[in-house]
């Protein structure tokens, strides 16, 4: 790992406290099935697509759902992927990702949309 690199331990409770509410982390069945949910909204956020087939419903493995759903929330949560995307961004390496302003701050909105009542806002597929 070259200078630049940050290693970060995160535990499974950390990000899950903050992405999922309670009622979906209240089985582990329940939980998978609204990260595989936050998973297709993020991912449909920053225009991609899921699935092999057009048409098709997208198909998420929980492993990859999960690792959407910490990464999405790493970007905003983490204090050194915060500061190391604002460098990128400032220096013009990378364009601003979607929640992030043009000076590299994050621009604060949910992360994970929702209705009124709570369920996940899911893209039409």
């Amino acid at each position: 790992a070259d200078s630049t690199t940050a290693r970060v331990l995160v535990a499974a409770a950390q990000w899950r406290d903050d992405v999922l509410l309670p009622r979906e982390r209240a089985t582990a069945p329940l939980a998978k099935h609204a990260a595989r949910l936050i998973a297709r909204q993020l991912l449909d956020r920053d225009g991609l697509a899921v699935g092999d087939k057009a048409g098709s419903s997208p198909k998420l493995t929980t492993d990859a759902a999960e690792a959407v759903c910490l990464a999405k929330w790493a970007a905003r949560e983490l204090p050194a992927v915060r500061t190391r995307t604002a460098a990128l961004v400032s220096s013009g390496r990378v364009a601003p990702p979607r929640g992030v302003g043009e000076d590299g701050a994050v621009v604060v909105e949910p992360l994970v949309r929702r209705y009124t009542n709570g369920d996940v806002v899911v893209p039409r597929s």
